[in-house]
């Protein structure tokens, strides 16, 4: 039997922007100055912490945690409060350590150290996102979903 499936072509066209300039404007701008979402990002990721100190988190809850701290630390690459690097560890190394003992309690369980070190990580977190613009968060993103997609995050 043949096949007659065309083969995939190996282009695609890269996306057009209407208005370069405007874009180029943009990514220049504070991120604080662009809009609302800021403080949306911001509510949402204290909205998680509360519940996970709380005891009522939820998977989703964990992994905003989670995404707060990988872009956390693709700011740091590109030299954005590298100096806090010790306290991102430390944050991200609780968020694995209550990643594995919800594995075997079903629930997500924090102790006092974790709580500190998620503490100091999210502030660390809400620091870079008031002095960084819209191209560091964008190249941030970028760069967290190439590690994801690439494998070489580490699970948690």
């Amino acid at each position: 039997m043949a096949n007659n499936k065309k083969p995939r072509k190996a282009y695609r066209p890269k996306p057009v922007r209407i208005d370069p300039v405007g874009y180029v404007l943009t990514g220049m701008m504070p991120l604080d100055q662009v809009g609302d979402e800021l403080v949306t990002l911001r509510v949402k990721n204290h909205a998680a912490l509360t519940a996970l100190t709380q005891g009522r988190a939820t998977s989703l809850d964990f992994n905003m945690l989670i995404s707060a701290l990988n872009v956390t630390e693709a700011l740091m690459l590109q030299e954005l409060g590298a100096e806090y690097s010790p306290a991102l560890k430390a944050g991200q190394d609780a968020l694995r350590a209550i990643g594995q003992r919800c594995r075997t309690l079903g629930r997500f369980v924090l102790r006092a150290e974790e709580m500190k070190a998620l503490n100091l990580a999210m502030d660390v977190h809400d620091a870079q996102l008031e002095i960084c613009t819209v191209a560091q968060i964008e190249r941030a993103i970028m760069t967290v979903r190439k590690t994801v997609i690439g494998g070489k995050a580490t699970p948690i």
